[in-house]
């Protein structure tokens, strides 16, 4: 199993937005509405212009198997998202995923000391695969409305 990152690029469009559409992503997503494809596709153009918001692509194998964004949010901290597709869960993909891009993200952003997840507390498998990751759960909080616990990945921790 060799799991590598790379920068998203438009050439990705289709397979992020069948991922995104996955029923257990929207799901599992603070905005469960289905996404149409000429939305997702000015997101994406937004998104790959941002430099504070890196969007990577996770390949086993040299095969897209899911996605991983960070969002800066202040000077020392970012948001972590990740989507894996439902064919790649259950398998450890996910944690490996998580540790190593947020192993990357600290690399390149040398001023950013939190990572921080939010995430559904019915959502167990996502809770498991940040905390075996190094994530520690800090707080519970609203996002959109809807309660969720915010995972901590420290830097110097």
């Amino acid at each position: 199993m060799t799991i590598r990152l790379r920068q998203a690029t438009h050439e990705d469009a289709r397979f992020l937005f069948e991922l995104r559409n996955e029923p257990s992503v929207r799901a599992a997503s603070f905005s469960s509405e289905a996404i149409l494809f000429p939305d997702h596709e000015r997101w994406l153009k937004e998104k790959l212009k941002d430099k504070n918001s890196p969007l990577w692509i996770a390949e086993l194998d040299g095969q897209p198997i899911g996605q991983v964004r960070f969002d800066v949010v202040s000077k020392e901290e970012a948001e972590i998202n990740i989507a894996i597709q439902c064919a790649s869960r259950g398998k450890g993909y996910g944690t490996e995923v998580v540790r190593r891009a947020s192993r990357d993200f600290f690399d390149t952003f040398q001023n950013i000391n939190t990572l921080r997840a939010h995430i559904k507390p019915d959502n167990r498998a996502s809770v498991k695969t940040f905390q075996k990751s190094g994530y520690r759960i800090k707080s519970e909080t609203d996002i959109k409305g809807i309660h969720s616990l915010s995972l901590v990945l420290n830097r110097y921790l």
